[in-house]
Parts: C-alpha cells; sequence; structure tokens
C-alpha cells in the first residue's frame, strides 16, 4: 500500500491538518516524557553528588580529627620535651653555679695568701730598710760622720 509517485491524493486538508496536529501533540508529549527522563536523570545525578559530598565532607572533617589529635599530641610531647630540658638546664646552672661558687671560693683563699704574701713582703721590704738604716748610722757613728 504505498502510494505511488503520481498517485492522487485523496486526504483532504482538514483530515491532513488533523493528522499533523495528532503528530505533533505525540511529538510534543514524547519530548515531555524525555524531559521528565532527564529531570529524573538529574535529579539522581543531584542526589548522587550530594551523597558524595557528604561522604567527601565526612572524610575531611575525620581527617581534620585526626590531624587535630596528632597535632595535639605533637605540642604535648613538644612542651613535655621542653619542660625536661628546662629542667636539665636548670640542673646544669645550678651545677655551674655551684662550680663557680667553689672556684670563687678559691680565689678568696688565693687572694687571701697573696695578701699574706704581700704583707710579709713589705715587712721584710721595712725590716731591710731599717737594718740599712741602722747600718748606715752604724757606719756613720764610726767614723765620726755624725
Amino acid at each position: 500500500m504505498h502510494p505511488k509517485k503520481y498517485e492522487n491524493r485523496t486526504m483532504s486538508n482538514d483530515a491532513r491538518i488533523a493528522v499533523l496536529e495528532t503528530t505533533i501533540s505525540n511529538i510534543n508529549s514524547s519530548l515531555l516524557d524525555i524531559k521528565h527522563a532527564f529531570d529524573r536523570i538529574d535529579n539522581r545525578f543531584l542526589s548522587f553528588e550530594q551523597k558524595i559530598e557528604a561522604k567527601f565532607e565526612q572524610f575531611e572533617n575525620r581527617i581534620d580529627s585526626k590531624l587535630e589529635q596528632f597535632e595535639n599530641r605533637i605540642d604535648s610531647k613538644l612542651e613535655h620535651l621542653e619542660n625536661k630540658m628546662d629542667a636539665k638546664l636548670e640542673h646544669l646552672e645550678n651545677k655551674m653555679d655551684a662550680r663557680f661558687a667553689q672556684i670563687d671560693v678559691r680565689f678568696e683563699k688565693i687572694d687571701s695568701k697573696f695578701d699574706l704574701i704581700n704583707n710579709r713582703l713589705w715587712s721584710n721590704f721595712l725590716w731591710t730598710i731599717s737594718m740599712i738604716i741602722g747600718l748606715a748610722g752604724l757606719i756613720a757613728h764610726t767614723q765620726h760622720w755624725i
């Protein structure tokens, strides 16, 4: 039942318009169905994307909390080491102060010995000067210079 090329068409314009309207209506409903299908697919992709974003957010929060815990542990370890180092340095400082105090005591002893030697030297010097003066007086007296 294929129409031939030069066959008379018996369809009226009204019938043709009715067929076109029906065809347009069917195409319109098919396009609307396709649009609704794409909308459902878009909604599925959006919900899938939201689920993925939520999972990434949870993952990021877990990583942040783990990093926070790790940072807190590192801070506590560093604080502990700092306190330990401060205690060691304080101990060394006290030890050095004690050593310096001992050295100061030794220097005081040496200084007192130098003072004794200095006093002894002055005493010997004065005795020597007085003996020279006495001897000069004796010589001057025996030579009748005085």
